[in-house]
C-alpha cells in the first residue's frame, strides 16, 4: 500500500540578484498588507474559506486558488500603481491574501466562543495583568473543555491574550472579530505557483512558459544546466519601477533534479535569516514522492518505538510490540554535559539583559539588539540539538524494524510552572516541533509516527496499573515528591526510572487507543518484559549502548554499532542513568 508525503526543496537564489530581490520583497509587503486592510472583513472570510473547499475523508482542501475568488468579486486594492504591475505578480499578491483569510476561520470561531466567556473568568482584581491573563486562559480552555470545544493550545492561548490586550488597551471588549485582529505581513514571501507554465526540460521556449517564474534545463558549453529565470523589479534613476528578466544556471542536489521528470509545484519566495545574522532568499519547491512502505495498523504483529521526551535525559525509548510485550531494556539519550552548559549559559545571559532591559538601562538599543543575537544563537543551538535527537529516533527505530514511532501529544500539554529548566525546556520542544521533524524524516523510510494525549504516563504503574509514587532513589521509598527521578508503585513493589515508566505507557495508549483519542490508561494491558536468552527480564536495566547491543543480540535483532549508525553526534550521547 502506498501513499504521499509532502516535503519540500529550498533552492537558494544568487547572490547577484539580493538588491532585485529586496526590492521584490518590499512592493509584496507593501502592496498585500493595502489589500489585506481592504478585504479584512468577516464575511469575505467565510465567503473565501468556503470558496472551492472540499472535504474528503476526514481532511479538507481546496479545488480553487484564492486570487479566483478576488477575480469573481472584482475586489482589488485601490493604489493606481496596481495596473502597472505584472499580471501574475498582481495575481500572487490576492492568492497571497486569500491564504491568510482562509487560515482566519477557524480563529475567528475561536474568538467568538471565547468571548462571551471572557468577562466571568478575567479577574482584575489580580494586580500582575500577566498573571491576569494566564488564569483567565487555563479557566476558559477548562470550560470549553467541558462543553465539548477542543481548540489547539496556542491558537486558543493566543485569541485569549489578544481579547485582554483589547480589553486593557481600551477598556472594553471588542465587538467583532475584525477590529480585535489586524494581521500584517512583515515578510513578502511570495507564491509563484499562481504562475502559468510548468517546471520541465528542454529550452525555455519549449519547457517552462511562466510568466514571471521559468526553470528548465538547457545545454551550455556541451552539459546539461539547471537553469533559472525570473521576473524581478529594477528601480530606474528617475525612481521608477520597471520589470526584467534575471537569469542564472544554478546548481541544485541530483535528486532534485531527478524530482524535475514529474509535475512539481513552482516555488514560494522566502527570506531566510542566517547563523551569521545575513539573510538569504530562497525558492522554496513543495513536491510529493511516494510512500512505498506505508504500514498498516492492521496487520497481525508489528513493532514500535516507544519515547517519551524530557528534560532530564532528553528522550527515553523502548521497544514495543503489538502483543503488548517490551522487547528491549531503555534506551537514554543525554545532552553532552557541555552542551547543557552553554545551553544554560545563554539564557542566563538573556536574563541578565532584560533585567537591565527593564531598569531603564538600554538608551540606545544596544542591549535589545544583543538580546536578539541571544535568542538566535540559543534558538540555532536548540534546532540542531533537536534534528540530531530526531536522526538518532529514526535510526534506531529503523536498525530494530519499527512500524511506528509514539510520541506523547506536546501540543496540548501544559509544562508544570515553578519547575525552572524544566519547564523552560518542555517548551523549547513544543516549540522545536520534535513530532513534525521526526514525522517527515521517519516516512520517507517507511515508518509512520503517531502520538497519545499527556495524562499520567509517569504515574500510573505499567506492570498493575495502580497509580504510583514519585522517590527520590530506590532505596529511600519513603522520601516522596513529584519531582524525584524515579517510580513507585506501593501496589505491587514496582521500582524504576520515572521516565521509562512514562515510555512504556506511552506505547500501552498507543495499543489501547492511538493517535491521540485515548488519554486514560483504564483497561490497558500491563506491559510484560520478553525475557529472552538467558537476558534478566528485570524493572529498570539502564544501559549504555554497548549493553543495549548485547542484549539485543540475544533476541535476534540487528542493531550496528554506533560507529556504524551512520550518525555525527556532536550534542548528545547514549549515557547511563546515575
Amino acid at each position: 500500500m502506498s501513499g504521499k508525503l509532502c516535503l519540500s526543496y529550498a533552492l537558494p537564489a544568487p547572490e547577484t540578484w539580493i538588491t532585485n530581490l529586496k526590492l521584490f520583497d518590499e512592493l509584496v509587503a507593501e502592496f498585500a498588507n493595502e489589500f489585506l486592510e481592504k478585504v479584512w472583513d468577516e464575511e469575505i472570510i467565510d465567503e473565501i474559506y468556503a470558496y472551492g473547499l472540499k472535504v474528503e475523508n476526514g481532511k479538507e482542501y481546496y479545488t480553487k486558488p484564492a486570487y479566483k475568488y478576488f477575480e469573481r468579486r472584482k475586489l482589488y486594492p485601490k493604489d493606481p500603481r496596481w495596473k502597472e504591475l505584472p499580471s501574475r505578480f498582481r495575481r500572487g499578491i490576492m492568492e497571497k491574501v486569500g491564504r491568510v483569510l482562509r487560515s482566519q476561520k477557524e480563529r475567528k470561531d475561536c474568538f467568538y466562543d471565547v468571548l462571551p466567556l471572557f468577562p466571568d473568568y478575567y479577574d482584575l482584581s489580580v494586580e500582575d495583568v500577566r498573571k491576569r491573563k494566564w488564569k483567565a486562559f487555563k479557566r476558559i480552555r477548562q470550560k470549553l473543555i467541558a462543553s465539548g470545544k477542543h481548540y489547539d493550545y496556542n491558537l486558543l492561548k493566543q485569541t485569549v491574550y489578544q481579547i485582554a490586550n483589547y480589553y486593557e488597551e481600551n477598556g472594553e471588549l471588542p465587538k467583532k472579530y475584525t477590529e480585535c485582529v489586524r494581521p500584517r505581513f512583515k515578510s513578502g514571501a511570495f507564491p509563484f505557483d499562481v504562475d502559468d507554465g510548468r517546471i520541465g526540460f528542454g529550452k525555455l521556449s519549449k519547457g517552462d512558459r511562466g510568466k514571471i517564474f521559468q526553470l528548465c534545463y538547457r545545454v551550455k558549453d556541451g552539459k546539461l544546466k539547471l537553469h533559472l529565470r525570473v521576473k524581478l523589479p529594477v528601480k530606474r534613476k528617475d525612481g521608477k519601477i520597471e520589470w526584467r528578466w534575471f537569469e542564472e544556471d544554478v546548481e541544485a542536489y541530483q535528486k532534485f533534479k531527478e524530482m524535475l521528470a514529474n509535475r512539481i509545484k513552482k516555488p514560494v519566495l522566502v527570506k531566510k535569516r542566517l547563523k551569521s545574522g545575513f539573510y538569504q532568499y530562497r525558492f522554496v519547491f513543495p513536491f510529493e514522492v511516494e510512500d512505498e512502505c506505508k504500514p498498516s495498523k492492521d496487520e497481525n504483529y508489528f513493532r514500535f518505538l516507544s519515547i517519551d521526551l524530557n528534560e532530564r535525559k532528553l528522550i527515553a525509548a523502548v521497544v514495543m510490540d503489538s502483543e503488548n510485550n517490551q522487547l528491549t531494556p531503555p534506551i537514554f539519550v543525554r545532552t553532552l554535559p557541555e552542551i547543557r552548559e552553554k545551553i544554560l549559559r545563554i539564557r542566563e545571559e538573556i536574563s541578565n539583559i532584560s533585567r537591565k532591559i527593564s531598569s531603564n538601562l538600554d538608551f540606545d538599543g544596544r542591549l535589545f539588539a544583543e538580546r536578539r543575537r541571544k535568542w538566535t544563537k540559543l534558538n540555532n543551538l536548540v534546532n540542531q540539538l533537536t534534528h540530531e535527537v530526531v536522526n538518532v529516533i529514526v535510526r534506531i527505530a529503523q536498525v530494530l524494524g519499527c512500524k511506528y514511532i509514539v510520541f506523547e501529544d506536546l501540543k496540548s500539554y501544559q509544562p508544570p510552572k515553578g519547575r525552572g529548566l524544566l519547564s523552560w525546556l518542555l517548551s523549547m520542544w513544543r516549540r522545536g516541533n520534535i513530532v513534525t521533524i521526526t514525522r517527515y524524516k521517519a516516512l520517507r523510510r517507511g515508518i509512520r509516527v503517531e502520538t497519545v494525549k499527556a495524562f499520567m504516563t509517569s504515574q500510573i504503574c505499567p506492570r498493575c496499573n495502580a497509580k504510583g509514587e514519585h522517590i527520590k532513589a530506590p532505596d529511600k521509598l519513603d522520601v516522596r515528591d513529584e519531582r524525584y527521578g524515579f517510580f513507585y508503585c506501593p501496589d505491587c513493589g514496582y521500582t524504576a526510572d520515572r521516565d521509562y515508566v512514562a515510555a512504556l505507557n506511552i506505547g500501552r495508549k498507543f495499543l489501547l487507543g492511538g493517535n491521540g483519542r485515548s488519554s486514560r490508561l483504564d483497561g490497558a494491558e500491563p506491559a510484560a518484559y520478553k525475557a529472552v536468552g538467558g537476558s534478566p527480564a528485570d524493572r529498570s536495566r539502564r544501559g549504555t549502548l554497548e549493553k543495549l547491543v548485547l542484549h539485543l543480540s540475544k533476541v535476534n535483532m540487528r542493531f550496528e554499532k554506533i560507529a556504524e549508525l551512520g550518525l555525527k553526534l556532536r550534542l548528545i550521547n547514549f549515557d547511563d542513568v546515575q
